[in-house]
């Protein structure tokens, strides 16, 4: 190796080292983070449809179809939203929201 190479070199071996470092740190992040899946959202809200809310607060499906006097599903795939929901009953969506969060309730009591 020359002296004319030799800071190309070290630039490289460091290009090569910063590379290697961040790649292994995203590696990490990617795969080894705990899951955050098992904890439910802290409210309910109108763009969550019935079939979300059910498998969110680990409720049977039932109770959330009961609750709100639906058949699940109701769209092709059953991705109506508690806000579409409560546009075509013409109510508040806070008021189907209440009912859903009353059910939970009585459904953890239950347990």
């Amino acid at each position: 190796m020359t002296r004319r190479n030799r800071p190309l070199t070290i630039a490289f071996i460091i290009t090569v080292a910063l590379t290697l470092f961040f790649a292994v740190r995203l590696v990490l992040f990617m795969f080894f983070q705990p899951p955050h899946h098992d904890e439910p959202p802290t409210a309910i809200e109108p763009w969550m449809t019935p079939k979300f809310v059910a498998h969110a607060w680990h409720i049977p499906p039932e109770i959330v179809a009961d609750t709100l006097g639906l058949d699940m599903p109701k769209k092709p795939g059953g991705r109506i939203t508690l806000h579409e929901l409560a546009d075509e009953r013409g109510v508040d969506p806070e008021v189907l929201i209440l009912m859903l969060e009353q059910a939970i309730q009585e459904f953890e009591l239950s347990k």
